[in-house]
């Protein structure tokens, strides 16, 4: 999973996206360690705001995968108002 911001003059970013640690499990299927999230993850991303509010733009990028394949990479476009 990646996260790409739009830069701002209204903001700037504070170190890397932050993530718990996944669950690793071998899989016979692909024949290797995969690390997964299950049901839901929360990211965080420090910014440091220039004025009273802004808005963080950008996308993320992600696959999904079963036991018996993996879907191609989707790409997101997420906005978020901060105050």
């Amino acid at each position: 999973m990646t996260f790409a911001f739009v830069p701002s003059d209204a903001f700037n970013l504070e170190g890397k996206v932050l993530e718990p640690a996944p669950v690793i499990k071998f899989e016979k299927t692909f024949d290797m360690n995969v690390s997964y999230f299950e049901k839901e993850v929360t990211f965080e991303q420090k910014i440091k705001l220039k004025g009273k509010k802004a808005v963080v733009k950008g996308t993320v990028e992600f696959m999904a995968c079963s036991d018996r394949q993996c879907l191609p990479p989707a790409v997101t476009e997420f906005l978020i108002p901060v105050h």
